[in-house]
C-alpha cells in the first residue's frame, strides 16, 4: 500500500442523446403573485375605505363640515357601494390570480373595465357638483378677499384631470397585460 491517494480513472461519459435524458425545470412566471398581492392590497383597502366611508357617525359628533343634503353627499352616498363592490371584484380576482385559475383573468378584466366606467362617470359629475357646493358655501361667506375664480378653475381642472390619469393607469394596465398573447396562453394553461 501507498500513502498516495489513489485517483480512480473514469471514462469520459458522451453527452445524454435521448431528449429525455435530462430533466428540464420547469420555472413558474411570478407575474401572477406579483399581480395578486397588489390586487388583494388594493381591493381589500378599497374595501375598507368604502366601509368606513358609508357607516354613519355616531350621534352628537360632527364629522363634515359642508352642508347636509346637498347634490355631492347624494353623490357619495350612491357611489360608495359601487366602488365597494367594484373592490370586492378586484379582492376576488386578486385571490384567483395568486392560485392561479383560470377565471381571474375575466374577473380582473371585468374589475377593469368597471373601474374605468365608474371614474369617467366620477371625473365628469363631480366637478360640477363640487362647483355647486362651493359656489352655495361662498354665497354664505363674508366675502373676504379671495383667488381670482379664472385661476382657481384651471388649478381645479388640472387637479381633476391628474385624478383621472391616476384612477385610469391600474385598470389600462391590466387590460393591456391579460390582453397580451403570452399572458393569455399562460393562463388557459391553468386549472
Amino acid at each position: 500500500m501507498t500513502d498516495e491517494p489513489t485517483r480512480e480513472t473514469s471514462t469520459p461519459v458522451a453527452p445524454p442523446t435521448r431528449p429525455d435524458a435530462m430533466p428540464v425545470r420547469e420555472t413558474r412566471s411570478t407575474w401572477p403573485t406579483v399581480l395578486g398581492v397588489l390586487a388583494i392590497i388594493l381591493g381589500g383597502l378599497g374595501i375598507l375605505s368604502c366601509a368606513w366611508l358609508m357607516v354613519p357617525t355616531a350621534p352628537g359628533i360632527e364629522s363634515d363640515p359642508q352642508p347636509s343634503g346637498g347634490v355631492l353627499e347624494a353623490y357619495q352616498a350612491a357611489s360608495d357601494p359601487v366602488w365597494l363592490g367594484i373592490s370586492a371584484v378586484q379582492l376576488v380576482g386578486g385571490i384567483g390570480l395568486i392560485r392561479r385559475r383560470r377565471w381571474s383573468r375575466t374577473v380582473l378584466q371585468v374589475w377593469a373595465v368597471l373601474t374605468l366606467v365608474v371614474a369617467i362617470v366620477h371625473a365628469v359629475l363631480v366637478p360640477d357638483m363640487l362647483a355647486e357646493t362651493m359656489a352655495q358655501q361662498q354665497s354664505g361667506s363674508s366675502g373676504g378677499p379671495g383667488a381670482a375664480p379664472g385661476a382657481f378653475e384651471i388649478v381645479f381642472y388640472v387637479f381633476v384631470l391628474a385624478g383621472m390619469l391616476f384612477s385610469a393607469a391600474p385598470p389600462v394596465f391590466v387590460l393591456i397585460w391579460f390582453g397580451r398573447q403570452k399572458i393569455r396562453d399562460e393562463v388557459a394553461a391553468w386549472r
